[in-house]
């Protein structure tokens, strides 16, 4: 398996064998990424920025609805990633898929209403009769680090709700192959999403 960096899937010279917690076995090999391949992924954040702040609600809420209807459609087969990867049995795998597909599909309906808020300023000496407001706008390029348990859901939780707020998002490894089909599914706009993975002892002293 390669890894999704600046919009392309690179591969890389040393790889980490994911395995599976029941019997041990070797699912799939995937990069095992540098602090270069991390510079790349950043400098490729900025484009992707600029491209989803540009994007309105309504667009942002096209793509991620196409997601969870591409995610419904490989459910069984998502599920069966995330059973032989965290070791868990078939159904709480699909279980999740489901909860994730909800996820996006919020997600989805929420990137339509985000809004600011209206305040009366007279509370204050000279604010008779004039208003306050403010608005939301996307804050730029978000890192984020994925949790192993539940590696599908927690990472739409964190990738769709920043994309529906416009934001940019790069994301270090959970479940490699489950968030790997998941990539693969939003290749029309890979621009938005990055993934790659590291092994947590080099990765995190890095990043500090």
């Amino acid at each position: 398996m390669k890894m999704f960096v600046a919009g392309e899937w690179v591969d890389g010279a040393n790889r980490l064998e994911v395995r599976n917690p029941f019997d041990n076995s070797v699912v799939d090999t995937v990069p095992k990424a540098t602090p270069e391949d991390v510079e790349r992924a950043l400098a490729g954040a900025v484009e992707g920025a600029r491209i989803m702040r540009k994007l309105p609600g309504y667009d942002r809420a096209k793509i991620l609805r196409k997601a969870a209807e591409l995610m419904g459609q490989q459910t069984e087969k998502l599920g069966r990633l995330i059973s032989t990867e965290e070791g868990k049995i078939l159904a709480e795998g699909i279980f999740e898929v489901s909860r994730a597909r909800e996820t996006i599909e919020l997600s989805a309906e929420e990137a339509r209403r985000i809004g600011g808020e209206v305040l009366p300023l007279d509370g204050a000496p000279g604010g008779a009769g004039k208003l306050g407001f403010t608005l939301r706008v996307p804050c730029g390029i978000v890192a984020a680090i994925t949790p192993f348990n539940f590696p599908l859901n927690l990472v739409c939780h964190k990738m769709f709700d920043r994309l529906r707020r416009g934001c940019w998002r790069c994301d270090r490894r959970g479940s490699a192959r489950a968030k790997n089909q998941l990539y693969r599914q939003q290749g029309r706009r890979r621009t938005y999403l990055q993934g790659r993975w590291t092994e947590e002892s080099h990765d995190g002293a890095w990043l500090q």
